[in-house]
């Protein structure tokens, strides 16, 4: 760096009030030594970009990923606006598995509370509906309910092990009966993630 480029910063720093006047005579050749040649744009610069990946030409425009791509526990589920299925009456309930040593003198670190309990209970009342019917698709944190007559999309209170889950249909009720194991967690966790 030398005084001619110490000089010019400092023309740059300095505070001036330029006239609109003045700028329409100013040197072009100056700012150009300055700053480089003006760059002209290129045809086509304000057309949006778009890249294609060698191998995925024939791939529609609108797919990011192949089905197999996306794992089942992913839980995108798409929310219909005009989906006119009603939703059914539900409840979901905990289950506990209670030994002498919880009954008798409390020593087996239980309580009474939803956070002591291993299962979570889910039913689903379907007047009318065959069980052949019902799709249920389950993740560790949301289920969706599809039937001909009845939709339904829960984002479950816990999260709960999807792989182990047991289903029964009562057909004199038309009640679903959904019994999954509620995934365990320390006291660190459980912190961390409600408060």
């Amino acid at each position: 760096m030398n005084v001619r480029d110490l000089q010019r910063i400092q023309d740059l720093l300095q505070d001036e009030e330029i006239d609109e006047e003045d700028s329409s005579t100013q040197d072009y050749g100056a700012i150009q030594a300055l700053y480089g040649p003006k760059k002209e744009k290129k045809e086509g610069y304000n057309k949006p970009f778009k890249a294609v990946v060698k191998g995925n030409e024939s791939k529609e425009e609108k797919a990011i990923w192949e089905e197999e791509e996306v794992p089942e526990s992913a839980g995108v589920i798409e929310q219909e606006d005009q989906d006119d299925r009603e939703q059914p009456e539900y409840e979901i309930l905990y289950k506990q598995s209670v030994g002498a040593q919880d009954v008798y003198m409390n020593m087996g670190f239980k309580d009474p509370s939803s956070m002591s309990c291993d299962q979570m209970v889910i039913k689903i009342k379907l007047p009318g509906e065959p069980m052949a019917k019902v799709d249920v698709d389950l993740s560790e944190t949301t289920l969706l309910l599809r039937s001909p007559k009845y939709k339904l999309f829960l984002d479950l209170p816990r999260k709960v092990d999807d792989k182990r889950g047991k289903a029964e249909f009562d057909k004199k009720k038309s009640e679903l009966k959904l019994t999954i194991p509620i995934i365990a967690r320390s006291a660190r966790q459980i912190i961390e993630e409600d408060y």
